[in-house]
């Protein structure tokens, strides 16, 4: 169910023109590992923020209202925002 592999990023690569922001956010540690390590070692990326779970980072209405993030946050979960840019 990981979205997020090396033939996923050569989409996203594909579609995003330099500069353009690839952002996931996730309650999933694990999952969140796996995305740096996989974004780590593709240069066609950089850190454009990568931090915890903050308001002011997301980049649409009330995204704390999601399903899926309240779940998460429910069940103590860390929410990790990644933000990356094509460089």
């Amino acid at each position: 169910r990981r979205i997020v592999s090396p033939s996923f990023l050569n989409l996203v690569a594909r579609v995003l023109k330099s500069g353009g922001v690839f952002q996931v956010i996730t309650d999933w540690d694990p999952y969140a590992e796996h995305i740096k390590a996989l974004l780590v070692t593709d240069l066609r990326f950089v850190i454009a923020s990568e931090a915890d779970f903050a308001p002011t980072l997301m980049s649409w209405p009330n995204p704390i209202g999601t399903a899926y993030a309240k779940k998460g946050i429910n069940k103590g979960h860390t929410i990790s925002n990644l933000i990356y840019k094509l460089s």
